[in-house]
């Protein structure tokens, strides 16, 4: 049996506008406050939308530095009281608030990109219907362009077609929440009461934008125990994020299937998986997906 494994650039080729550029300029159009807010948890750089959620960390050092900023500036003051913390804690209360938003703005964005048809970008022989499809993109392209049935499909971050799902969008740093966690503890000892409410709410943050790869993957346990049967798997627009790579790991672990890797541009993220995984020449193949494109 086949094993598909679709990334975003399987969406792009179909000319669905859904990179992390585009949810930016989604963002800034349809919520302009909340962008202005967004930047700002990232000190304005715009470079986070090369890869928005390697990227999401980074709001944590962000948070890290106001806040214990303005209790600098709070204590630094003549007339200081401790009330004059409140301020900081109804700060720190909305940045988690403002991210616990991100969620819904992108089932908007996705639901946004839906509405433009496309056509099939694929050779009609290259998606095997009899396959399984581990599905990273939130839309619908292959049920509806390809005639893949649901049950063969697990959208493993979530289905916008799909109304009770939580769209899932997220970072893989487990290190970025450690050190919040041991830098909590340190300010605990201190007795530091604002700046225990600082390091609470980066910790709070970090988790609420982790990407718990494990519990996702056990949310679909009937879907990867499937894979035992699997012999081939083929991966179709995925750039091997960091934040996916358990996903990838957990597959080679459990099968000792051949793979066959179409890469757009780079394929410098594979060499580095079988490399690290070491896989033999004879089960893996890289090729171009310009050989596989209408």
């Amino acid at each position: 049996m086949k094993l598909f494994i679709i990334g975003n650039g399987f969406d792009k080729a179909h000319g669905l506008k859904c990179s992390y550029w585009a949810f930016g300029d989604f963002i800034q159009e349809h919520y302009p406050q909340y962008y202005s807010c967004l930047m700002a948890a990232f000190n304005n750089d715009s470079g986070i939308w090369g890869d928005f959620e390697t990227a999401l960390p980074r709001c944590g050092n962000e948070l890290e530095n106001v806040g214990l900023n303005m209790m600098e500036e709070r204590l630094g003051e003549i007339d200081y009281t401790p009330t004059d913390d409140e301020g900081i804690r109804f700060w720190l209360k909305e940045q988690y608030v403002f991210f616990r938003n991100l969620p819904a703005i992108l089932r908007d964005w996705v639901e946004h990109m839906c509405q433009k048809d496309v056509s099939p970008a694929y050779r009609p022989n290259v998606i095997d219907k009899d396959s399984l499809f581990l599905n990273f993109n939130y839309t619908r392209t292959l049920e509806k362009y390809y005639g893949i049935a649901s049950d063969q499909i697990c959208h493993i971050h979530g289905d916008v077609g799909n109304p009770e799902e939580i769209l899932i969008m997220g970072h893989g740093s487990q290190k970025s929440i450690e050190y919040a966690l041991q830098s909590l503890k340190s300010v605990e000892q201190d007795g530091a009461i604002v700046a225990i409410a600082i390091y609470q709410c980066v910790v709070d943050c970090l988790k609420l934008l982790f990407k718990d790869t494990g519990n996702i993957m056990k949310s679909h346990s009937e879907f990867f125990e499937r894979l035992s049967d699997v012999d081939e798997v083929i991966v179709i627009g995925s750039s091997l994020s960091k934040a996916d790579e358990p996903y990838f790991d957990m597959i080679e672990r459990t099968t000792s299937a051949h793979w066959t890797f179409y890469y757009y541009n780079d394929d410098s993220a594979f060499k580095k998986f079988v490399e690290s995984h070491r896989i033999a020449a004879d089960r893996f193949s890289m090729v171009s997906d310009k050989e596989i494109k209408l």
